[in-house]
């Protein structure tokens, strides 16, 4: 299916939006669930002002999801899925290309171990996103879930070990909430 990617727009979801169930249903699917919140989790960090849950939509269809949260210094990547169905069609590299204009973003990534990771993690460089060269430890999403060791990416040239902590600190607080453990 070719989809017209001019068309392409970021719309903000709330629990009692019609698409709900297909955008929760997309984001259960699309990351281990050690890798995201249940569905109660989900709903209280929406109350979080800096937390922006939006929908991609594309020929006024749903298309996928993307969840960033927008901090002083940056805005972080923390949950970005197409349908799959449509992928390789220049949607998501749109998506980041226009979402990276003008501001420092940072994201998190599976080290290049299988041809799925590779794959996406060249998505990434590819697009101008630097590996920090600092080992990062995603923390639980709660109690019952593992760290995980992932890669953390930005576009910003600055890969300092201050700027790595700075940033590492601010998504272990704010997005996962380290403190609560």
């Amino acid at each position: 299916m070719v989809m017209n990617v001019d068309s392409l727009y970021l719309r903000p979801i709330e629990p009692n939006d019609l698409l709900w169930k297909v955008y929760f249903t997309l984001y259960q699917n699309s990351f281990p669930e050690e890798e995201r919140r249940n569905e109660e989790e989900l709903l209280k960090t929406f109350a979080n002002p800096l937390f922006c849950p939006h929908q991609i939509i594309v020929d006024q269809s749903f298309v996928g999801l993307f969840n960033y949260w927008k901090f002083p210094d940056f805005y972080y990547i923390e949950h970005f899925a197409i349908i799959p169905e449509i992928r390789s069609n220049g949607i998501g590299k749109k998506i980041i290309e226009e979402f990276m204009l003008n501001k420092a973003v940072v994201l998190e990534c599976e080290p290049a171990l299988d041809e799925l990771s590779l794959r996406r993690l060249n998505f990434y460089t590819n697009l101008g996103f630097f590996t920090f060269p600092f080992k990062y430890i995603q923390p639980p999403y709660s109690s019952k879930k593992p760290s995980i060791e992932l890669l953390l990416l930005s576009n910003s040239k600055i890969l300092s070990q201050d700027f790595f902590e700075q940033m590492s600190a601010t998504i272990a607080n704010e997005v996962y909430q380290c403190n609560k453990f």
